[in-house]
């Protein structure tokens, strides 16, 4: 031990350093122990890792549920009022019951809710739609990456 200019005792540098170098990187085993030993850097990691896999596992699984949105094919959803639509030079969708699904969809000149309410996202921005309300848009249309619809 050393005593400080204070008068406080401290470790000798070497193994001050020693062991703030074997608590950071320390050995995985300790063989003389038998022991298994983490450094604080693999622990550190290993909740990472453990969080990282936890949250991926809960998004899959939320995922799965969550894309409840149907959608409906052209033909049956013409001058319909029940349906979440978007109009597009490239083709209309529909969409019915409650969720969310991300999607591409070019040139949509105009998103109609129909009985429903919800959100979209188009070129980054979003929108809110409450019932029998539209958002119309003029050239250069937008491409629409999500949609969410939240109830009726």
């Amino acid at each position: 031990m050393n005593i400080n200019d204070d008068g406080a005792l401290s470790a000798p540098p070497a193994r001050k350093e020693h062991f703030l170098n074997t608590i950071l990187d320390g050995p995985s085993v300790d063989i003389k122990k038998g022991k298994f030993i983490m450094s604080l850097k693999k622990r550190i990691a290993a909740m990472a890792a453990a969080l990282v896999m936890t949250v991926g596992a809960v998004g899959a699984l939320g995922a799965a549920d969550a894309e409840a949105l149907v959608r409906i094919p052209d033909a049956n959803c013409v001058n319909h009022s029940d349906y979440w639509i978007t109009y597009s030079t490239t083709g209309n969708t529909c969409w019915a019951e409650n969720g969310y699904i991300s999607v591409t969809l070019y040139s949509v000149a105009q998103v109609s809710a129909g009985n429903n309410s919800g959100l979209f996202i188009a070129n980054a921005q979003v929108y809110n739609l409450s019932s029998y309300k539209y958002q119309a848009f003029s050239a250069p249309y937008p491409t629409v990456s999500y949609i969410q619809i939240t109830g009726r």
